[in-house]
């Protein structure tokens, strides 16, 4: 006995296609026999004369926890008159959409279940051959199945695992009670050939800081970096936790497609060989037998940070010391990378000279000490899952000290008082006012309290601070980040500065002159290097602020003015020439990979000269200088800088100067995630009911045995917010991870000519062009309810500004703009800040409606209809009549400004090329409705806030800067 072979068998114990088997290839009467039989059927294609009863008391308890409503099932078996649904009946109730999928199984359905057990036929002839034993192919197997199988028969995720509560789909069943099954299983005595059973337990584990760490950036290779090490970090402190249990057991984030855990894949399925072939090659051609292979470049979706900084999983509690394999595995890749970067700077940059002995273990100690790591580990209850257990209530894990040892955190909890008590009411036939008896509650039923505990448990840790002393040495504070002390390259402090230019100039674009940087902020510089290493793959750098305030320029040249291009690409070459021949060089340039795939073969040239060079005033002597240490300038080289100028002044490039960060998040994730929490009545949450997972003909046979029930309101109790459980959890997880994966990237850097930093989950950071953000995070917020969950908002924070801003400012502001999308705007809202190049912020927002409105005064705009003076002239007026340190102004103030905009558009008209698309009505409707968001009574007056006034004015400044020019006059 092994815990893979456990975990095989818990998802093999119903057929992938366990509903056309229910319904068209059994006997009558032989439903059952007969699907277990199919089970084994499959299971012995890879193993052979195994059983597939071997763990049945196991896989049954794990089946029930992670079943959804399974007391709900046990009421449907006690009915007078059992429920029948027929095969042209099943179909899929996808809860977080809520659409239904009707006739899932049908009669056709035959050559798929062909095609099922053809590949487990193939799997079964290609095991014979592996030169492995039993474990190890039910280690393969496993995760063959567990990764693929979505691939390969895409419809497992839309057959139900139950016909009658069809919301989770077979698939999403057989996951978790895999996942359960091993976390109620005291997994050591397995090893021994020992079956025990254990308590179940939950792990969180997080690494910190975050925003700090990510937001201490010069350049967007810093940026990126600073969220990829995060999340690398995270993916290794996973590792002993998937090798030894499994990546099913990790609720949050789903693991599967995730590209490190595909890596990782990789690695186990390279190691094995049949006769012929390694098992990554068998799969490969697996691939191209039975799904359309994806093409996407996986290196690039290799190096998109999109594992979060923490995790949360399922665990047996006699494996809780995987918590510290967990921090131990952190620990070593940290020793590692310090270890790496000594032997870059010794034998590769620094090699002719003598580097400070203890350089490495200044880095190492830094880094240990910076990183933090908290985590939790919860026992469901106090005592272990009994095997043996042939009561109502599986393996005896009740609810009881859950309820009873927690009660006076949960005793106020609305998911307990009117929904799981409830339930369990229901299940035990219980009058009103009788005491509920919880050790007859199965504990699969305080699964969201459990969650809930949890966090509390982890902020507890969290306010406990690990300190690690770290003796001041009374060096300078790093450059960067200005929190911890330079890394000493020498003892000697003038030797010190001296190799730190030194190491400048030997790697350009690594360093500024004259800048010196901790462990931490140079940890980030060298780890596109260190991650070629790791991951054997081509790190390339990133686009720089230039760069993507260049890319509507650049666009607009490779489509119409082929002739400039080529004579800039030429001058450029004679100036990055003459910068080399004087011992110089200009640091790789990369640009975005939308650019690089429309225009990357013909004009590639262009392409990969970064977007500060088609700027006139990047030739000045003092940019130069300051940027690049150049202050020899002969004339030769001044003859050359000429030539460009002369080109760029005659081409009239106008482009703006600005660029976008955008940052979004998923609203209440948390309480999805717990499914309830309190919220205010403006922005109330549409939670799943009961009444969404039960198939419609079960709900009216359910209504007509309860319709004269003294004990309990059924039709109350359905339409009351459906419990989380472990598959619901898992669902959600899934579908955020395959928003992440599938859908950010391809909108953000192939449809919108951005740069994706960070995705993960319900979490995006990207850079765009000003002229593109907004809709982008637009269709964003729209594609996260289609793919995500159509009840489910998203708010945004956006920040433009000028390619030179200090980028940290511009990430924490990026960050403010968030949160009062959040709170200042309600959710489900964007917020805007445009940060000048004097540093003037002008703040604009709204709900995503906005979107249209703005787009419609962009092109009123564009096309000369709404002359851009209008966009000033708006704000001048409030600025003459609000008084911006009151908070609030009288209707009569608003009255007055709606006359005065009403005045400027009808001055307008003498400037009009076109017939607007907008009409003085819809402003001023629209404004209207903007500002009474927030409106007050004062005194039977009403007030409205000054600020909200603001930021509808600034909405025309947005409109003006999202076309894309230079003339703004700001």
């Amino acid at each position: 006995m092994g815990v893979w072979k456990l975990k095989l068998k818990a998802f093999l114990h119903d057929p992938l296609d366990k509903q056309w088997v229910l319904s068209f290839d059994c006997p009558k009467n032989k439903e059952h026999e007969s699907h277990e039989m199919v089970s084994e059927k499959l299971l012995n294609y890879i193993l052979p004369n195994e059983c597939i009863e071997e763990f049945s008391e196991i896989t049954k308890i794990a089946d029930e926890i992670s079943y959804p409503m399974n007391e709900i099932n046990e009421i449907l078996e006690n009915l007078k008159k059992p429920t029948i649904i027929k095969p042209e009946e099943i179909c899929f109730h996808d809860i977080y959409s809520r659409k239904i999928r009707k006739k899932v199984i049908n009669k056709y359905f035959k050559n798929k279940h062909k095609r099922l057990e053809k590949f487990f036929q193939l799997l079964g002839n290609i095991f014979l051959n592996l030169n492995c034993n039993d474990e190890e192919k039910a280690k393969l197997a496993f995760l063959l199945l567990w990764q693929y199988v979505p691939d390969f028969f895409k419809w497992v995720t839309i057959h139900p695992a139950d016909s009658q509560i069809p919301s989770h789909s077979i698939y999403n069943h057989l996951v978790q009670t895999s996942a359960i099954a091993t976390a109620i299983t005291n997994v050591n005595e397995l090893l021994s050939g020992k079956l025990e059973g254990d308590i179940p337990a939950f792990l969180i584990f997080t690494i910190g800081p975050v925003q700090s760490f990510i937001a201490k950036a010069r350049k967007t290779q810093d940026l990126w970096a600073g969220s990829y090490i995060l999340s690398y970090l995270t993916y290794k402190s996973l590792e002993p936790l998937i090798d030894e249990l499994g990546p099913d057991m990790v609720i949050y984030p789903n693991l599967r497609g995730q590209p490190l855990i595909e890596r990782w894949l990789h690695n186990i399925f390279s190691s094995i060989r049949d006769k012929n072939e390694s098992f990554e090659q068998i799969i490969e051609s697996f691939k191209a037998m039975f799904c359309h292979n994806n093409k996407e470049d996986n290196e690039q979706k290799l190096l998109i940070a999109n594992i979060p900084n923490r995790f949360l999983a399922f665990i047996p509690f006699s494996r809780k010391n995987i918590a510290d394999k967990c921090k131990e595995s952190l620990t070593n890749t940290l020793t590692k990378f310090a270890k790496e970067i000594d032997t870059l700077v010794k034998e590769e940059y620094l090699k002719d000279f003598e580097i400070n002995p203890a350089f490495q273990d200044e880095i190492k100690n830094q880094l240990l000490s910076y990183f933090q790591v908290y985590y939790a580990v919860l026992p469901w209850t106090t005592n272990k899952c009994n095997l043996e257990s042939g009561g109502n209530i599986p393996g005896e894990l009740t609810s009881e000290s859950v309820f009873n040892d927690h009660k006076i955190l949960f005793e106020k909890s609305e998911i307990r008082n009117l929904i799981i008590e409830e339930i369990i009411k229901l299940n035990q036939n219980s009058k009103n006012g009788d005491k509920i008896d919880y050790s007859k509650a199965g504990i699969g039923r305080s699964y969201p309290l459990l969650i809930d505990l949890l966090e509390k448990l982890l902020g507890a840790r969290k306010s406990i601070r690990d300190f690690q002393y770290l003796p001041s040495r009374n060096r300078e504070k790093c450059h960067l980040c200005g929190e911890n002390e330079i890394v000493s390259l020498s003892i000697d402090e003038k030797q010190n500065k001296s190799l730190w230019e030194k190491l400048r100039k030997k790697e350009p674009g690594l360093l500024k002159e004259n800048e010196r940087l901790c462990s931490v902020c140079l940890f980030k510089r060298f780890f596109p290097k260190l991650l070629e290493k790791e991951l054997e793959i081509k790190v390339l750098s990133f686009p720089s602020t230039s760069e993507i305030a260049s890319i509507p320029a650049k666009v607009e040249l490779l489509k119409n003015n082929e002739e400039f291009v080529k004579k800039f690409v030429e001058k450029y070459n004679n100036f990055k020439n003459s910068i080399e021949a004087s011992g110089r060089k200009l640091p790789f340039s990369e640009t975005v990979p939308a650019l690089k795939k429309m225009y990357g073969g013909k004009y590639c040239s262009l392409c990969s000269i970064d977007g500060q060079w088609l700027m006139i005033e990047s030739y000045s002597k003092d940019y130069l200088k300051n940027e690049f240490g150049i202050e020899k300038i002969d004339e030769s080289f001044l003859r050359t800088i000429g030539e460009i100028k002369e080109l760029l002044y005659k081409e009239n490039l106008n482009f703006s100067r600005y660029f976008a960060i955008l940052q979004m998040d998923g609203d209440h994730m948390g309480k999805w995630i717990r499914g309830f929490g309190s919220f205010e009545e403006s922005e109330k949450i549409e939670f799943p009911t009961i009444k969404e997972t039960i198939h419609e003909k079960v709900l009216e046979d359910l209504q007509n045995n309860f319709k004269d029930s003294t004990n309990i309101n059924l039709d109350s109790l359905i339409e009351k917010v459906h419990p989380s459980t472990p598959t619901y959890h898992q669902i959600l997880s899934s579908r955020l991870i395959s928003f992440a994966l599938h859908e950010v990237r391809r909108i953000v850097e192939e449809k919108y000519f951005g740069k994706l930093i960070y995705a993960g989950g319900d979490d995006v950071l990207a850079l765009l062009p000003v002229n593109t953000v907004l809709n982008c995070a637009y269709e964003l917020q729209k594609r996260y309810k289609e793919v995500v969950n159509s009840r489910a908002t998203m708010s945004a924070g956006i920040v433009i500004a000028h390619h030179k801003y200090p980028l940290s400012l511009a990430l924490k502001a990026v960050s403010s703009a968030e949160k009062k999308a959040k709170n200042l705007l309600g959710r489900n809202a964007f917020c805007v800040q445009l940060i000048t190049h004097s540093g003037e912020t002008k703040e604009s927002g709204g709900k995503w409606d906005l979107v249209d409105f703005i787009n419609k005064i962009r092109n009123d705009l564009q096309n000369g209809s709404i002359p851009k003076v209008f966009c000033n002239q708006i704000i001048e007026i409030m600025n003459q009549l609000l008084n911006v340190e009151q908070e609030s102004v009288s209707q009569e103030i608003v009255e007055i400004l709606k006359l005065e905009i009403r005045r400027l558009w009808q001055r307008k008209k003498k400037y009009e090329g076109k017939k607007p698309i907008l009409k003085i009505e819809d402003v001023i409707e629209r404004f209207e409705k903007y500002i009474a968001q927030d409106i007050k009574n004062s005194e039977n007056s009403l007030l409205y806030k000054t600020q909200k006034i603001l930021m509808f004015g600034y909405l025309f400044y947005l409109a003006k800067f999202l076309t894309g020019k230079d003339d703004l006059n700001l």
